[in-house]
């Protein structure tokens, strides 16, 4: 038997993907065919679901700690003993302290809408407290958001006929397999491709330019651009005029750039510029492809911005070019679908980035009690981990996972509960690259007694004696409620194909800016603190930036359960030289957060003055929990390390 779903992954792709089911076991997988974007191939990571599926390690049933917090022991408990050990300690900590002190801590673990939001129902009527969500690509969205009215862009389908691509600041050929795929089509047709990145990576290596840039100066590159563009007379007037506010403001910060600096400050020596700026004028349609790690640093928000100057000047904004990056359709009313409305006290709202200062921050009114854990592993994913696990190993917190596997964060859980794998439960996921709806159906039915997190939400609400009716929802009706919210066509198509693709680029459906256009100028800046356009800023170190790249087999730390996780830091061997290390040494690397061993590979494709490793279980221990400069987001790649030999 042959059952279409959709892999609900925090990637890019969303895949939809046929399931072969035998004998009630799923025996493997395959890329759906006549989806534009899947094409009838999927990822390493996507390959390997019915070993995933089977896995021996899961979680089964309820499980009550028994051992030091982090220890991983546990015993098991019934669903009834779990459930009342919970709502008890729910009464207690809100009538003792607040029901803010209780915290949900919740991301993109999984990206079905109903088993992300529906949760939030029962604990908007605790009244508990949320966090942020601005680990992931925050000070980007809100950069992008300032100028053009939303992060939407030009369709990934777009690719193929583009001809010109700069993907800046992503491997591709590990993130998104799919997009990389479509780049190498283009190629084939006759596009140009230019890669703009640290580390000469498996997509670095197909470009026909690849520019190895310092990490930190992308703006001050990107500005660099801009002035050559503006002193050649290569922008587009006509468009600058028509679609755009604020280009004078623009070209006068522009012009305080000084060309002779671009070499020492980005590596990338003008003459190359040039070239650049006079492919980007002259090949459109052209396609900008922004990685996320670009904003994950101190001046991230800023970088964008800049960057994003580029295709607007060029004239490069329109139905077939543009910017790629979140192309999320937030068709559905998030405030009435997490049914706000039941909450009684003010919502209260928590870094994600500082999770570790909120924890251990003994004068935060009212103080963190509680900590309800889904979608999510912090304890591995979070900056700055050593702080965040010291909160964790607070006798005073009382710590509730719902997960699939024992993981980081499992392992400090008061009460473990175990979590249904997608493949479990009905859903639908909005992808936020393709802009897209994809249903997620059910294949198989749950193992022991997992429950998926909307089966969850009810049954907390059972227990705690809520009565309303929005709290029991069922997924049929749950679905109803969502589609209600698209065009019939669009409902058709996904219950006949099993997805809908969306058109979301602002060029074609108008800039949601106070103005209608593109705001080169921003008006809403202000609010965030922000210039009104970006400035050529850069950041430097006497130090080695961190830099720490995702597998092509794994997302963060899902899919590693089985999986090799043996790290390396890689090593310029100028870098190599001056520090007195060889291959194969043991190296320390060492922050102001913590200190990391791994083996040394000296390795000419990452540059001097970084150190690269790959995402592992605990890198997090050397990251900065310092914010961006826009939207609280994340600064991972600002992190700064000392190298030296191990003892």
């Amino acid at each position: 038997m042959v059952l279409r779903t959709v892999c609900p992954r925090d990637c890019y792709d969303t895949c939809l993907m046929d399931v072969v089911l035998e004998e009630g076991k799923i025996t493997h997988v395959k890329g759906t065919a006549v989806h534009p974007f899947t094409s009838g191939f999927l990822c390493p990571k996507g390959y390997s679901y019915p070993a995933y599926q089977h896995a021996g390690e899961r979680l089964r049933y309820p499980m009550r700690r028994t051992g030091k917090k982090g220890s991983g022991q546990f015993e098991r408990i019934t669903w009834d003993e779990a459930l009342q050990i919970i709502t008890q300690k729910i009464n207690e900590i809100s009538s003792e302290f607040s029901p803010q002190s209780i915290l949900v801590y919740d991301y993109a673990g999984h990206l079905g809408f109903i088993s992300r939001w529906f949760p939030h129902r029962v604990f908007n009527k605790m009244n508990a407290s949320f966090v942020d969500y601005t680990l992931c690509d925050a000070a980007g969205a809100l950069a992008l958001n300032m100028h053009f009215g939303t992060t939407c862009g030009v369709s990934p389908l777009k690719l193929e006929t583009a001809k010109l691509i700069i993907v800046w600041g992503t491997n591709l050929y590990s993130t998104s397999l799919h997009t990389y795929n479509k780049i190498l089509k283009a190629k084939s047709k006759g596009a140009i491709v230019v890669v703009i990145d640290p580390i000469k990576t498996r997509m670095a290596e197909e470009a026909d330019i690849f520019y190895q840039i310092k990490p930190g100066t992308d703006a001050f590159l990107a500005y660099g651009i801009i002035r050559l563009l503006i002193d050649n007379n290569l922008v587009d007037e006509d468009f600058i005029k028509e679609y755009t506010t604020g280009y004078e403001e623009l070209r006068a910060v522009a012009g305080t750039v000084e060309l002779g600096q671009i070499e020492s400050i980005t590596g990338i020596k003008i003459e190359k510029l040039n070239d650049f700026a006079g492919l980007l004028a002259s090949l459109k349609p052209a396609i900008f492809v922004l990685g996320y790690g670009l904003q994950r640093r101190s001046l991230g928000g800023n970088t964008i911005r800049a960057i994003s100057m580029l295709p607007v000047i060029t004239g490069n904004i329109s139905a077939d070019a543009g910017i790629i990056y979140s192309n999320a359709p937030m068709l559905v009313n998030l405030e009435k679908f997490t049914r706000k409305n039941l909450r009684k006290i003010e919502e209260r709202i928590l870094s994600m980035v500082e999770l570790g200062k909120t924890l251990t921050n003994t004068r935060l009114n009212p103080p963190v009690k509680m900590l309800f854990v889904y979608n999510s592993n912090p304890c591995a994913t979070l900056p700055n981990q050593k702080l965040v696990r010291r909160g964790f190993e607070r006798e005073d917190l009382f710590t509730v996972v719902h997960d699939i596997v024992l993981t980081e964060t499992a392992k400090y859980a008061d009460i473990l509960l175990p979590a249904k794998t997608f493949f479990e439960f009905d859903d639908i996921v909005f992808s936020y690259f393709l802009p897209s709806i994809v249903k997620q159906n059910k294949i198989i039915d749950a193992d022991a007694e997992c429950v998926s997190n909307a089966e969850l939400a009810r049954m907390l609400a059972k227990a705690l004696g809520f009565t309303e009716k929005d709290l029991y929802d069922d997924d049929a009706t749950l679905l109803g409620e969502i589609y209600s919210y698209l065009p019939d066509e669009a409902k058709n198509s996904i219950d006949s194909e099993g997805y809908v693709i969306l058109e979301m680029n602002p060029a074609i459906v108008g800039f949601p800016t106070r103005s209608g256009k593109i705001e080169i100028s921003s008006s809403i800046a202000w609010k965030y603190g922000a210039p009104k356009v970006p400035l050529p800023l850069y950041e430097k170190t006497d130090e080695l930036w961190l830099i720490t790249s995702l597998r092509r087999d794994t997302i963060h730390t899902q899919f590693t359960n089985g999986a090799d996780e043996r790290n390396f830091a890689y090593l310029h061997p100028d870098d190599a030289e001056q520090i007195g290390v060889s291959n194969g040494d043991m190296i320390l690397l060492e922050s102001v957060n913590g200190k990391l061993e791994l083996p040394l590979e000296i390795w000419d494709a990452v540059p001097r003055g970084c150190v690269l490793t790959y995402f592992s279980k605990d890198v997090n221990v050397l990251t900065t929990d310092e914010m961006a400069d826009l939207a609280g987001g994340a600064a991972y790649n600002s992190t700064q390390v000392r190298v030296r030999k191990s003892q």
